[in-house]
């Protein structure tokens, strides 16, 4: 009978070990779950930040560029709108010549 109570004893003790070693692993579970999501989270908001960051730089060399691009284009059109300007001016005079030459003749 003693050793029936031991061996029962034994089996509770074993027992109640078991449960403590599944609660323990239960809550280091736990524990590395939240540190693995906090982790992601911290991994996600840098992520998020780097694309917002990437978006509005990217947004602004764009809008840059278009201006600039804008600009180049005024310039050009400009300077060719004078040139034909000069030009026309040229062959009127030249023409104006011609016509003073051929009276004279």
């Amino acid at each position: 009978m003693a050793n029936e109570k031991k061996i029962v004893q034994e089996i509770e003790q074993e027992c109640n070990q078991m449960y403590a070693d599944i609660d323990e692993e239960r809550r280091l579970r736990k524990k590395r779950l939240n540190d693995l999501d906090d982790m992601l989270t911290q991994d996600t908001d840098l992520t998020n930040k780097f694309l917002d960051n990437f978006e509005k730089n990217g947004s602004q060399e764009a809008g840059q560029f278009m201006e600039d691009l804008e600009s180049e284009l005024t310039n050009r059109f400009e300077h060719q709108d004078r040139l034909l300007g000069n030009m026309s001016t040229f062959v009127t005079r030249f023409q104006q010549t011609l016509k003073i030459f051929g009276k004279d003749v």
